[in-house]
């Protein structure tokens, strides 16, 4: 009888082990996708964006996972525990051979011995690319003072970063206000204040510092945008007052301007230009940006409001409530014409801010929350989009959330736009990205790719003033530190019109 026992222990294993692999491969049919992290579904995506790697957060011990498109020998096939990370290669192979149409993940968890199959996650690839580099300034979300700031690079095409400017290399100084001509990373200007300060104009590898201060425009330039030509710059100049909310917890610090005008910036003859309809002690002015013909200068302008002696800046702060102005411009001849209105906070009821004109010059988008200068203050900050040829205006639906959106800017063919959102946590602002197609219709946001996403549950930083250029800037830490050590240029003279 010893003679047969082993064989029938062996046979007795192999059983069990033959049903438990039975049960391990027991497939369920979900009727839902599975939950990720960031959310990656149901997207439209630019063939050129590196991976989006994810989380699947949906309960699991394993998962296996087959992205493919129409191309059935290019599916990606993967398998794991916790992170979803896509090899480039493959990755870039599949968005190249499926333009214009779907890709799928299909998704299969294993929960207690049993794998689940899910809907696939759903998302359309675009033929229009995105620019390639995203430029911005890693700041703390509630700062006082500038404590560590870098301007830095982000290669969307992966996940390669540099630093532009680190303000540990002078003296902790502030920048702010990186600002390109048409995503042209050649032509480039931005501010330093306290330590080096003035405007550094970068123009194909070439750095001016400019002291833009003068009696008539005490403040200085700040929020700056090229005309089309490279001649001039326009700058908004005003004094920034900050404050802190005593009670309001989601704003907790603000800032709003006094003193606002707009003025020009000739950078061939060294001049500054104004006229006297955006430069009055009565109206509050901000925000420029150009049409992309150069013809019309846009911005923001409010009546300054009556400030009581014992009012404080939250009560006085809620009075200012910005319109979208637009004046003619003849660039030929540095001349102001027609100045005309084109939204009024006496019917949006709030204020306007950061308008930006797609390259096309059919639509401008703009931020309107309820009153101040920093939608990114504001957790009611929406976006919304204007038709400047019918000038009828309407909130972005689909891109909007409860929390902040504040800045945006489009890429170079107008079809991508990046703009900054608190949505995650309602503090900290992280650039987000959607496809508008020829009607000014935008598809759900999605989240910047990080090779780990949980770079966004550890980084303290916020983006702020996140800018799509068409190639890697000509300039790095190093080049902008010993730009701090060059002489400082005056401008020679400046002209109001309509003032005497």
């Amino acid at each position: 009888m010893k003679k047969f026992l082993f064989p029938l222990l062996f046979l007795g294993f192999i059983t069990v082990l033959l049903i438990g692999c039975r049960r391990d491969t027991t497939i369920e049919i979900k009727a839902h996708s599975p939950k990720i992290w960031p959310d990656y579904s149901g997207v439209t995506l630019p063939f050129n964006i590196a991976p989006p790697n994810f989380y699947i957060i949906e309960p699991h011990q394993k998962y296996k996972i087959r992205i493919f498109g129409s191309v059935e020998e290019d599916t990606i096939f993967l398998k794991g525990k916790n992170l979803v990370e896509i090899p480039i290669k493959a990755w870039k192979k599949l968005l190249s051979k499926n333009k214009n149409k779907n890709i799928y993940f299909s998704i299969s968890l294993k929960t207690d011995r049993k794998w689940h199959s899910y809907q696939p996650i759903i998302n359309l690839v675009k033929s229009e690319k995105l620019d390639p580099f995203l430029v911005y300034r890693l700041i703390e979300p509630s700062y006082q003072m500038c404590n560590y700031l870098i301007t830095e690079e982000r290669n969307l095409e992966n996940y390669q970063r540099r630093s532009l400017f680190d303000n540990t290399l002078t003296n902790k100084s502030c920048v702010n206000c990186h600002t390109f001509s048409q995503n042209n990373p050649n032509y480039l200007v931005y501010h330093v204040r306290f330590f080096h300060s003035g405007t550094y104009i970068l123009r194909n590898g070439k750095y001016q510092r400019l002291n833009l201060n003068s009696d008539r425009f005490a403040q200085g330039g700040v929020y700056p945008a090229w005309h089309p030509s490279g001649n001039f710059i326009a700058f908004a100049t005003g004094k920034a007052i900050p404050f802190v909310h005593a009670k309001d917890i989601e704003r907790r610090t603000e800032v709003f301007d006094s003193l606002g005008d707009i003025m020009l910036y000739d950078l061939e003859k060294n001049v500054v230009i104004s006229d006297s309809r955006m430069a009055h002690s009565d109206y509050e002015e901000t925000f420029p940006t150009w049409s992309p013909d150069g013809k019309y200068l846009y911005f923001c302008q409010s009546k300054t409001p009556n400030r009581d002696s014992n009012e404080d800046f939250t009560s006085y702060s809620k009075k200012i409530k910005y319109d979208l102005v637009r004046i003619a411009f003849n660039a030929q001849t540095s001349t102001f014409g027609s100045i005309e209105t084109l939204i009024s906070h006496t019917n949006t009821k709030q204020t306007v801010s950061f308008p930006r004109i797609s390259p096309n010059g059919k639509y401008l988008v703009f931020c309107l929350s309820d009153h101040g200068t920093f939608p990114i203050r504001h957790p009611e900050s929406d976006l919304y989009i204007l038709n400047l040829k019918t000038l009828v205006y309407r909130k972005m639906e689909a891109i909007n959330s409860p929390k902040t959106e504040s800045y945006h800017t489009f890429s170079s063919n107008g079809h991508w736009m990046v703009f900054s959102s608190k949505r995650g946590d309602g503090m900290y602002a992280r650039p987000y990205f959607t496809y508008i197609d020829k009607h000014g219709k935008s598809s759900k946001p999605f989240l910047l790719p990080e090779k780990d996403p949980n770079f966004y549950v550890l980084s303290l930083k916020s983006f702020n003033v996140p800018e799509l250029v068409k190639g890697s800037v000509n300039t790095s830490a190093i080049k902008s530190q010993m730009a701090c050590e060059q002489e400082i240029i005056y401008p020679q003279a400046i002209k109001v019109q309509g003032e005497k």
